[in-house]
């Protein structure tokens, strides 16, 4: 599961505005991008390599931030 919430908050965080996320990932309007952050449309896997390097961190790191951990009994 994603957390959204993360995901708008590292932009944020790397002062990245909408318009220069979705050029990033090959989208037509900064909406687009706005529309993922808030969980209306999906994060798609092939997206992600393009947003870690967009937030300076490996791969690794940013799935560890943005998506919830399920604990497992």
């Amino acid at each position: 599961m994603i957390n959204y919430e993360n995901l708008r908050i590292m932009r944020i965080a790397n002062k990245l505005t909408l318009k220069e996320m979705a050029k990033a990932l090959g989208l037509n309007t900064p909406g687009g991008y706005s529309r993922i952050e808030s969980g209306e449309n999906e994060l798609k896997a092939k997206h992600l390599p393009a947003i870690a390097s967009k937030f300076g961190v490996d791969l690794h790191q940013l799935t560890d931030d943005i998506f919830f951990k399920k604990k497992v009994d």
